[in-house]
Parts: C-alpha cells; structure tokens; sequence
C-alpha cells in the first residue's frame, strides 16, 4: 500500500527545517518528499491522509514514562 500524507508542515531534522511538503510512504519507508499538490489523486491502492494544518514529525518517543505498576497506580500524575 501507498500511503500520500498530504499537505503538512512536515519537520525535518536531517536539513534542519520545516516546511509545508508531501510525502509518499510506500511499505513503511518514506520514498519521497515533494512540494505540495506535486501529485495527482488517482485510484489504485492509495491512502490519502489530509495533514493539512498539522505538523508531520519523525518517530517522536515520549521520554517521560511512569512505570508504577502494580501497587503504585495513585502515584500516576
């Protein structure tokens, strides 16, 4: 499956910037990262999504974790 994230202000760290892109994803890897409205919608096995008015970034990992289970749950902030 193709995937086409469309239209997001997409955050990318190897260059150092963010601006507004499409990508196309095609068995899980990024195969391509172009201006918007670059592509045509067409049929096939394609998922648009619409990231119009969203930021789009790489593998964020939340850092900050509780691991409190079991016994400690009413410590959970």
């Amino acid at each position: 499956m193709t995937i086409w994230i469309k239209g997001g202000e997409v955050i990318d760290p190897a260059r150092g910037t963010v601006e507004k892109s499409d990508i196309l994803v095609e068995r899980g890897r990024v195969v391509q990262m172009m201006p918007p409205g670059s592509l045509k919608e067409g049929g096939g096995d394609l998922r648009i999504i619409d990231a119009s008015k969203k930021i789009v970034v790489p593998g964020l990992i939340d850092m900050h974790v509780h691991l409190r289970e079991p016994g400690h749950e009413y410590k959970e902030t």
